[in-house]
């Protein structure tokens, strides 16, 4: 065997979303509803790649707004499926997220980094 992924339903309905851990965090803390994050994302709808932060595979190094985005998990700006997996993520954790239902990739409110655009994530087949 070269390698173990854990591969999880996230909302335990016959894999509308999948969530696959590539590299386990750090630590035992999960992030609250009232901290700030950063991510670095990458986003492919359809196989093709709409969004990627610069360096994205570097996690050495990250510099807010270059090759990151800050988000305050109280304001509702990332999409519902990122929220929940980021909830019990840890430091540093890479992971990819799967999905069919565009509902779960629409931020409540808007996104003030302008990644989560309603216009790119609701038009995938």
């Amino acid at each position: 065997m070269l390698n173990l992924v854990k591969v999880e339903d996230i909302y335990k309905d016959a894999g509308s979303s999948l969530h696959k851990t590539l590299k386990k965090g750090v630590g035992t803390a999960s992030p609250y509803s009232d901290f700030q994050i950063l991510i670095k994302v990458r986003i492919e709808v359809d196989g093709q790649k709409v969004f990627e932060h610069p360096r994205f595979d570097d996690l050495s190094e990250i510099e807010v707004g270059v090759d990151s985005a800050k988000y305050d998990m109280e304001e509702y700006q990332l999409p519902p499926v990122l929220r929940k997996v980021l909830k019990y993520s840890k430091l540093n954790e890479v992971f990819e997220i799967k999905t069919r239902r565009a509902d779960k990739l629409i931020p409540l409110f808007p996104d003030s980094n302008g990644i989560f655009k309603p216009e790119l994530l609701s038009s995938f087949s």
